[in-house]
């Protein structure tokens, strides 16, 4: 059997985060995956006792750590997982350059990134790279509430940046109340709020530059509709690139705009509709999220030799 281990910035830390959690819940399905905290393998020689170390650390943490990680782990073949590419790419990133120097120092078998486009860019970059996605583990899922029994019509959790202040104040004015909900709730309390909501409402749009190249991050942040479609919500969002990419766009409950004028009409048309045929597309849709299990498919992916 090949001998697998997994590095964590620390176990406090991804049994607290919301997505971290989720992903070594199922890397801990495989009996071959050994985890260790960094402390416990900065200092140690553990080349040979591994065929494969999978990286799940934040992305500062292990560029700041790489020489010293492969004092540890030698050539051993290395995947890093990583959820903020475009932080090692953009212009202003703050570790701009960081996969370059990762690779220098360590035997990357490949990267993998939960945004389509940038695995592409990465690719182009002549790194090794692949996509994989992020999810809501079956267990967390539910419909909820009928969607006539919500308590909410329209909602948000989370960060308040500008762009989406300036989308809900807009929206605001044509008639459409938001009801905004501050983030820092625990994983928990965030999907269970958005189970009370009929329609999530958010926009994704930082410009960015990078090696030359113009991109926007409304090509990614998909796990932010993931969820709300997993608690029995729809959810909308401008359509940005690669919409298709996390494969929401038949289930019914993503629904994308590209100018915000529209949102009225996409909210009047999902309220108007058969009230069975609507919450059947919801029940579908959650189904969909729980039946895709993406953190399971994600582990497999990292650990695959």
């Amino acid at each position: 059997m090949t001998r697998i281990l997994n590095i964590v910035d620390s176990f406090s830390y991804v049994n607290t985060n919301c997505f971290q959690h989720q992903l070594q819940k199922s890397l801990r399905e495989f009996s071959n995956v050994e985890t260790l905290e960094l402390n416990n393998v900065l200092g140690f020689r553990l080349t040979g006792k591994y065929d494969l170390v999978v990286s799940t650390l934040k992305l500062r943490t292990l560029y700041r750590a790489a020489s010293q990680l492969r004092n540890a782990i030698g050539q051993t073949p290395i995947v890093i997982y990583d959820q903020d590419p475009w932080e090692s790419w953009h212009d202003e990133a703050q570790f701009k350059g960081a996969y370059i120097t990762i690779s220098k120092y360590l035997n990357v078998k490949k990267f993998a990134v939960t945004t389509n486009w940038w695995s592409k860019f990465v690719r182009r970059q002549r790194l090794p790279c692949e996509f994989v996605k992020m999810g809501v583990l079956p267990e967390y899922c539910t419909t909820g509430t009928n969607f006539l029994d919500k308590k909410i019509g329209v909602g948000f959790v989370g960060q308040l940046h500008p762009y989406r202040k300036q989308l809900f104040d807009s929206v605001g004015k044509m008639g459409i109340h938001i009801t905004v909900q501050p983030g820092g709730k625990s994983y928990q309390e965030f999907l269970s709020t958005l189970s009370t909501f009929r329609f999530y409402l958010h926009a994704e749009h930082v410009e960015l530059n990078a090696e030359g190249e113009k991109t926007n991050l409304d090509c990614g942040l998909w796990i932010k509709d993931v969820e709300a479609i997993s608690q029995g919500c729809f959810s909308i969002r401008n359509r940005g690139s690669d919409h298709e990419s996390y494969d929401l766009q038949n289930t019914g409950a993503l629904l994308l705009y590209d100018d915000k004028r529209e949102i009225p009409f996409i909210i009047d048309k999902i309220n108007q509709m058969d009230k069975v045929e609507r919450q059947n597309i919801l029940n579908d849709a959650v189904e969909f999220i729980k039946k895709q299990d993406s953190w399971k498919k994600t582990a497999e992916s990292l650990i695959a030799i």
